[in-house]
């Protein structure tokens, strides 16, 4: 009975709004930085550099109110993130490295999309805008902004 009435209510909907009612979870993902604070980890592969193969490497982005920071802890480096722009669920952050500025490329800039709640996709571009290194990150945990 209950199905019947279902499918009576989808057919008799006009085709706009059954759109947007299928599309109503996309756009509740919020656009806030705040709602994806917390601790974003996983693995990510650097492109092709001259004379060099591919690298993986584990990233680790924290996103605390008033504080973002990256740690490369494969490669023993990292420091904060300076938030210089969003659009949507997507986060320009410039690198500032505070340790091991010999061992990481110094100047670029991380770019977090976030996918949903819980999975970001990183990218990573040198200082001339080239992307050197992409992968995807999951939240570890979740901080919530008072």
């Amino acid at each position: 009975m209950i199905a019947r009435d279902i499918n009576d209510l989808v057919d008799n909907m006009k085709p706009g709004i059954f759109v947007f009612l299928l599309l109503l979870p996309v756009y509740a993902w919020s656009a806030n930085l705040s709602d994806y604070y917390g601790v974003w980890a996983g693995s990510v592969v650097e492109g092709p550099v001259s004379g060099k193969s591919h690298d993986r490497y584990n990233v680790i982005i924290e996103l605390v109110p008033g504080k973002y920071s990256i740690d490369y802890p494969t490669l023993k480096c990292g420091g904060k993130l300076v938030l210089q722009g969003k659009k949507g669920r997507h986060f320009h952050f410039r690198d500032k490295l505070e340790y091991g500025k010999s061992l990481c490329a110094f100047g670029g800039y991380t770019e977090l999309q976030m996918i949903n709640a819980d999975l970001a996709a990183f990218q990573w571009f040198d200082s001339n805008g080239v992307l050197r290194a992409k992968g995807m990150l999951k939240r570890r945990s979740q901080t919530i902004a008072l």
